[in-house]
């Protein structure tokens, strides 16, 4: 007869039922109980070299580390009792033994598992007068990443993400005893594809992402949730801004997807949108006009040509509402030809970068199937000159020869470069993390995003804009006037295996809430 999967143990008083080989940890926290510790990740081996989660069990001689030691059936654990609270306030003691005490000055202020469990279970003075040991300090580990020595506090988490994350051994310690330090190789450093995932699991200020150092305070910034564009595998991330502007990303949990990590390539989507070159007003022409007028202007010249006189481009970086936005502007011109561009494949590292550089492919795919039109069709097409206007929602993927083969383009970019500066017309465009919408991953799954900052000037999510054109072209598409709505008529049409019906409203607490919650 098969064990009984599950084992059922009291903690505090209280009863909990956990799966076999469940440790204390996550048997607390499965009743919402918090036991201390800061080397303990659930992402990556136990080492149980901190001691903070020290525990007691009822008639088990020594206190036990709470993470590595596994539930079993009957035990009965003992988080707050006069042994363990004693051992956790001393463990305490002895990390903030060297410690530079800095929090008005730290850039983990805020978000410091150190700061928070020292007012939960200790907020003693100090019992030295000691000068403290001085540790390196604002050293540049890695091309990303700044170290602070003095406030390491030893937890072997940024050890371990890179042997088990990246896959790359590049820290170690190095010393002994009270001068241990984090440290890679001579001549080398900390620059794995996954280097700034070591900065999210410092517990301490000592590894900052050199890019964010000083910049924003944690407690100032809002969170939103939101979906990497970066590549096919659609990490779930967040994005952190402040005064309207995105001031980090980070990766947000899903155990379908990215667990609790994501690639540095991917932590830069956002910049790449912070620049004074970006669309908030349309042109005609190259001459700055109003949205209005660029939409009555584009409208006009759709309404001059028939629908196999019409090309339109649509591409694998754009959100499913879009795309189903541009499907139904299709259907409503007349049956408009349909091409798919999309950025070229990039080298997949085994981890979470996918070789497809869109994050959308699967989308684009479900949305037009056997209709969508691909890279050897429109040159085709381009060659024969039948093509007289071109609507293009990718200035990423523009093929060169729609300015020679094509006699007017209308375009709607992100960006007042490149295809907006030869464009009969140019709509500004709203980019992914300053709109709602969502992508569809490789394997799948529908990933959700929302605004983390306003869009430029007036500029409009893609679907609003292909709306707009038709309403002037006098075919009003019958999508809805928001994302969910045109989200909720693709379920319906394409089949709810297809796309799952889902709510688009925020689902997390702000971020300094969370964290006064419990961090993650």
């Amino acid at each position: 007869m098969s064990a009984d999967p599950t084992i059922k143990l009291t903690i505090d008083g209280r009863e909990a039922q956990v799966a076999q080989g469940t440790n204390l940890i996550e048997a607390a926290r499965s009743i919402g109980v918090e036991i201390p510790h800061f080397c303990y990740h659930p992402g990556l081996k136990v080492v149980a070299v901190c001691r903070q989660c020290l525990v007691e069990v009822r008639g088990w001689p020594k206190l036990v580390p709470g993470c590595q030691t596994l539930a079993q059936e009957g035990m009965e654990v003992l988080t707050s009792s006069e042994r363990a609270r004693d051992a956790q306030r001393q463990q305490l003691e002895f990390t903030l033994l060297n410690h530079p005490v800095d929090c008005p000055i730290c850039d983990q202020v805020g978000e410091c598992d150190l700061q928070r469990l020292y007012f939960d279970y200790d907020c003693m003075p100090t019992r030295h007068d000691l000068a403290r040991l001085p540790g390196i300090k604002a050293h540049p580990i890695g091309p990303r990443i700044t170290y602070d020595a003095e406030r390491c506090i030893l937890c072997w988490r940024c050890i371990r993400v890179c042997d088990e994350v990246a896959r790359e051994h590049q820290l170690d310690l190095k010393e002994r005893g009270m001068e241990t330090v984090i440290a890679t190789a001579p001549g080398a450093h900390l620059d794995n594809p996954y280097s700034l995932c070591t900065v999210d699991l410092c517990p301490v200020g000592a590894l900052t992402e050199t890019a964010f150092r000083f910049d924003t305070r944690v407690f100032k910034l809002t969170a939103v949730d939101s979906i990497c564009p970066g590549c096919a595998t659609g990490c779930h991330i967040e994005l952190h801004s402040y005064g309207g502007v995105i001031r980090r990303t980070t990766p947000r949990y899903s155990a379908e997807v990215n667990r609790w990590w994501m690639c540095d390539d991917g932590r830069g989507e956002p910049r790449e949108l912070q620049g004074s070159d970006r669309a908030g007003r349309g042109k005609v022409e190259g001459r700055p006009v109003s949205l209005e007028e660029a939409c009555v202007a584009a409208s006009e010249l759709l309404s001059k040509h028939k629908a196999d006189e019409l090309i339109l481009l649509v591409s694998a970086q754009l959100s499913t509402e879009t795309l189903w936005a541009a499907r139904a502007l299709s259907e409503a011109l007349g049956g408009v030809q349909v091409f798919g561009t999309a950025r070229p494949d990039w080298q997949a590292d085994g981890v979470l970068k996918s070789a497809d550089r869109n994050p959308n492919s699967k989308g684009l795919e479900l949305v037009f199937g056997g209709a969508l039109a691909g890279a050897a069709d429109l040159e085709q097409r381009l060659s024969s000159g039948t093509a007289k206007v071109a609507i293009c929602l990718d200035e990423k993927t523009t093929n060169p020869a729609l300015a020679e083969s094509v006699e007017q383009v209308i375009a709607l970019v992100h960006r007042d470069a490149g295809i907006a500066e030869w464009a009969k017309v140019s709509l500004p465009m709203a980019a992914w993390c300053e709109m709602d919408g969502s992508f569809v991953n490789k394997d799948g799954r529908v990933g959700r995003f929302h605004p983390a900052a306003p869009a430029p000037g007036e500029a409009l999510p893609g679907w609003a804009l292909l709306a707009k054109l038709a309403i002037g072209a006098g075919r009003p598409l019958d999508i809805g006037t928001r994302a969910e709505d045109i989200y909720a008529a693709a379920s319906r049409a394409l089949g709810e295996a297809v796309l799952p019906p889902g709510d688009f409203g925020p689902s997390r607490p702000p971020l300094l809430l969370r964290f006064a919650n419990g961090r993650g």
